[in-house]
């Protein structure tokens, strides 16, 4: 159906969260915290997200990074109890790193929107 445009998949995603927002019970709040590393790989720029778990969560932090014209090569996603660490390593539309400090401060602030 997704394939087919028969589904629209941020309107089921935000059923999804409507849906588990009555039964979510709040923990301890975790400080976003975005960290961008470039020193790690030679190929790859290493996102890390530190957050409070959430229904959609990850959905919103991948559409974020498209969003950003960013390509996800991998993920390591990490949930404890209320806590989320998930690291993204992304590359740009041209395949590279993203090393231009104000790529690099939009996508910071796109992510603290989407998740702030």
């Amino acid at each position: 159906a997704v394939l087919r445009e028969r589904l629209d998949v941020p309107e089921e995603v935000e059923k999804h969260i409507r849906k588990w927002k009555r039964t979510h019970t709040a923990g301890i709040p975790v400080p976003l915290k975005i960290e961008f590393d470039n020193d790690l790989s030679p190929d790859v720029t290493i996102i890390d997200i530190f957050a409070t778990d959430q229904p959609g969560l990850l959905f919103k932090i991948t559409r974020a990074l498209s969003e950003e014209g960013l390509t996800i090569h991998r993920a390591s996603i990490s949930t404890e109890a209320n806590r989320v660490i998930d690291s993204f390593d992304v590359q740009d539309s041209r395949g590279k790193k993203v090393t231009k400090t104000a790529k690099l401060r939009s996508v910071r602030a796109r992510l603290v929107q989407t998740l702030g």
